[in-house]
């Protein structure tokens, strides 16, 4: 069976094009039907927080996002390291708190590229289920 790492670079996205990106490539990864590890680069914040309501604009879209992907990472995702800069992980503070709730799987936050490689490639021998 092949354990992929799957690396997503949304870092030059603006922050509505990020989340499709990454949904197109994690949606090609779980149609695989193969267990995978994803290392996803999250867009800059800086200068592109627009809220409606208080909250972040596409939070809808990202939730439905969210909704389609879940069942599939938790199959066959082994976890979601994602590197974001200060400002996004201050922004995602409380998804980031609640990243294996929400995504499915085991999540790991960095601002480090190296270090999100290294963990995601740890978690590809994992089995579903285990650290969460």
């Amino acid at each position: 069976m092949v354990h992929t790492v799957v690396h997503v670079d949304a870092s030059a996205a603006d922050l509505s094009e990020g989340p499709h990106l990454m949904q197109k490539q994690l949606t090609a990864a779980i149609d695989r039907e193969e267990p995978f590890a994803a290392v996803i680069v999250m867009p800059t914040v800086s200068g592109q927080v627009t809220r409606k309501g208080g909250k972040l604009a596409g939070a809808t879209n990202r939730v439905r996002m969210l909704k389609q992907l879940r069942p599939g990472l938790k199959k066959w995702c082994r976890g979601l390291a994602f590197v974001a800069d200060a400002d996004a992980q201050k922004v995602g503070a409380k998804a980031i708190a609640s990243g294996d709730r929400l995504w499915g799987c085991p999540t790991f936050t960095t601002d480090d590229d190296d270090a999100a490689r290294a963990w995601a490639t740890s978690r590809i021998t994992a089995t579903p289920g285990e650290n969460r």
